[in-house]
């Protein structure tokens, strides 16, 4: 349509709807990801620019471009969007260029407007002018380019299917679109809208190795309830409100005038003779509700939450979540963003008939990880932002191929069509005639790619959660040893596969060191995670029998701890069929004695002297097994210049070629060689030969051992 001609009272009118549609879309501002407002009125103006030519399009973006000086509190939105319809009203003024507007020159004025005006303006006005971190302005910048983009393409195929109507009902019409942009207009949008929902269904509020992370912490953290629910009964909300405290530095930390790491992990701490829950790093709040004893009535730790804040949440939905123990709970009204800073992570801890505690329901803030968030998204709308210019670009490439192989589906009704150019006649493509077996033999060579792809991707996702377990598992091994003491101590473990359910473990309280080697059955996740509830009731079972500073029967104090960690294992999991094989050893600065409990353990090894072993052999079952079990414990010399090798079965069971296991027979000789060297030196050394026997063979078992070596310690 020419921009002299005369516009009738029904364009009158649809300019109209234009300008309303554009103002009440601004005024309605709908939100993406976290909850960014897009702006989508440009589509209109553009629309009107398109069908009417002229200022039609200026004047439909003045309603909505006024519109947003309300929305964000200043005009300077309001310049950029009349200066882009404006831009490309004046590049195009000339009836000249009629022809190139409708073959989609309009989209590429567009683009280059976005990149060097549109986007540069809204970066540099909101770091400069409103103090926008950098990041943010980038998002924004983003957000931007995308839009504009969007909108030109869906504006551009709006007029198209609007000339095409008219085309095919007006006798005699010339309404001409460019029939190879066309196709570029389709192909883009469908590639945008594929990767935008792509991108929505992978947007995650925390990566699978923080959810892993939260889940862990709320399981030791309900496990070690538990745990004190056995000794000292919870009965009211007062008992739960004088459980927990702030995180502190360790006592050896301190000593060694070392900051403390993170506390990552729910931990117990002893003060005056009382056991206290310490909240991880960077946790300070937390609230959780649970039924004791039978009691019907759930008890609250700050019930404030449950009355004032709970009440008016409710499960945020859309999300991936890694596990049905957690979800997401936020207000029902806000944007996304505001929505998410508001919420909370809710953790549910499976219940078990054995134990007196049931429904626990714990509750921590989700403001730590809004800004993980908010760099995903960042990371996302980049990766958006360079399949808009990828497409652009591939979708031309695509078109200039596809237009020859149209069929002609909107005949006209007039018999005039071959007035029509040629990139308008829709050619009759041999395409068509393509025998139907070679169709269908395409549409099942497709679904078993589809399928393909699928487990692919559903190999990916394991693999990732594998290596974030693995990570996590990592975590909670020692990585600091003690310094300054009457020993020097080493150790490592080597899992199988990704993950395995061999851990180690040292800890000093007051004069006391206490070592822990050990192995759960089986092998991967489900070990992994066992692993850490037998971690953190060891721990918390030492920490509670060595609270006094003067300990007047060590063996029996050790006995306890091993026996309340089978009792609780054996009794609230049994069911679950895993057990752990645990040597739990203790030294004091002021003797020479090395006390101990072995669960069922490989035997222990001391080097005396050359050629001189002391076996240390186990001392009881396994824990886990079954409830009742009987533990005794032992105390032997272990002075200067010895040293202990504790070790899993993956030491000794290692297989060469031959299939023939490394057998205690040659770790007895290797120590014996190495037994003068430092704890370093042996573990590497130890390590290496058994690479060398097994002779690249697979590693079938975990893999961990620990040295001790007793330097000058006080009689």
């Amino acid at each position: 349509m020419s921009k002299k001609h005369k516009l009738s009272k029904s364009d009158l009118i649809l300019l109209g709807l234009l300008s309303l549609g554009g103002l009440i879309i601004t005024l309605a501002a709908p939100t993406a990801l976290l909850g960014m407002r897009l702006l989508l009125a440009p589509c209109f103006s553009l629309l009107a620019f398109l069908l009417y030519r002229s200022y039609w399009g200026l004047a439909v973006a003045l309603p909505s471009a006024l519109a947003t000086i309300w929305l964000f509190g200043n005009p300077l939105t309001a310049y950029r969007l009349l200066a882009e319809i404006g831009v490309i009203t004046w590049l195009n003024r000339k009836g000249s260029n009629d022809q190139t507007i409708r073959s989609g020159r309009i989209i590429r004025d567009v683009a280059i407007f976005a990149v060097l005006i549109g986007c540069p303006f809204l970066y540099f006005t909101e770091v400069y002018s409103f103090g926008t971190p950098h990041n943010i302005a980038l998002t924004l910048s983003y957000k931007n380019f995308i839009t504009s983009i969007v909108n030109v393409l869906v504006s551009y195929a709006i007029y198209s299917w609007i000339e095409l109507r008219r085309n095919r009902r007006l006798e005699g019409s010339r309404h001409r679109i460019s029939l190879k942009t066309l196709t570029s207009v389709v192909l883009m949008l469908t590639c945008i809208l594929l990767s935008y929902s792509f991108i929505r269904r992978e947007f995650t509020i925390a990566s699978d190795r923080s959810q892993l992370m939260i889940i862990q912490r709320n399981a030791s953290l309900a496990s070690l309830i538990q745990q004190i629910n056995r000794s000292n009964p919870i009965k009211n909300s007062s008992d739960l409100e004088e459980l927990f405290t702030d995180p502190t530095y360790t006592n050896t930390q301190k000593g060694n005038g070392q900051k403390a790491d993170a506390i990552n992990e729910y931990d117990i701490d002893l003060r005056d003779g009382r056991v206290f829950l310490v909240k991880p790093e960077g946790e300070k709040e937390v609230w959780l509700k649970l039924k004791a004893n039978q009691n019907e009535k759930a008890l609250e730790y700050t019930p404030e939450f449950f009355t004032d804040n709970l009440p008016k949440l409710e499960v945020f939905e859309n999300n991936w979540l890694i596990s049905d123990q957690l979800k997401v709970l936020a207000p029902s009204k806000g944007s996304r963003l505001d929505r998410l800073i508001a919420g909370y992570w809710a953790y549910t801890y499976p219940d078990n008939h054995y134990s007196d505690l049931k429904g626990i329901q714990i509750f921590t803030p989700l403001k730590a990880y809004v800004r993980e968030l908010a760099e995903s998204t960042n990371t996302e709308l980049q990766l958006l932002t360079q399949v808009v210019v990828i497409s652009l670009l591939v979708s031309n490439l695509i078109a200039s191929k596809l237009t020859n192989e149209w069929a002609a589906i909107l005949p006209k009704k007039s018999s005039d069509e071959n007035e029509n150019n040629i990139e308008e006649l829709y050619k009759q493509s041999p395409i068509t005639e393509i025998n139907e077996s070679v169709a269908s033999i395409n549409e099942r060579t497709s679904e078993i790619i589809s399928a393909k792809k699928r487990i692919e991707y559903l190999n990916a996702i394991t693999q990732r959660q594998l290596s974030t377990a693995a990570e996590i598992q990592r975590f909670f091994l020692a990585k600091i040893f003690p310094k300054g003491l009457s020993y020097e101590v080493t150790a490592l473990t080597r899992p199988a596969y990704d993950v395995g359910g061999d851990w180690y473990d040292t800890f000093t309280i007051g004069k006391h060191s206490f070592f822990v080697v050990a192995d759960v059955c089986d092998k991967g996740v489900g070990s992994a995670l066992f692993m850490s509830v037998f971690r953190t009731l060891i721990r918390y079972s030492t920490n509670y029998r060595f609270r006094e500073k003067d300990v007047s029967d060590v063996e029996h104090a050790m006995v306890d701890v091993i026996t309340d960690v089978n009792e609780y294992m054996s009794t609230n999991h049994g069911d679950a069929t895993y057990f752990a094989t645990v040597f739990f050893g203790h030294l004091h600065e002021d003797n020479s004695h090395l006390c101990y409990v072995s669960a069922g353990h490989e035997t222990v090894l001391i080097r005396k002297g050359a050629g001189d072993f002391e076996e240390l052999d186990a001392t009881g079952p396994a824990l886990g097994i079954f409830s009742g079990a009987n533990y005794t414990s032992c105390t032997t010399g272990f002075v200067e210049g010895e040293t202990m090798l504790a070790y899993t079965d993956g030491v000794i069971d290692a297989r060469n070629p031959r299939d023939e296991g490394y057998r205690i027979d040659r770790v007895k000789e290797y120590f014996d060689r190495r037994g003068d060297h430092t704890v370093n030196e042996m573990q590497d050394g130890l390590l290496h030969e058994l690479d060398q026997y097994m002779g690249g063979c697979e590693q079938f078992d975990d893999i961990t051992m620990m040295f001790i070596k007793r330097l000058n310690q006080k009689n």
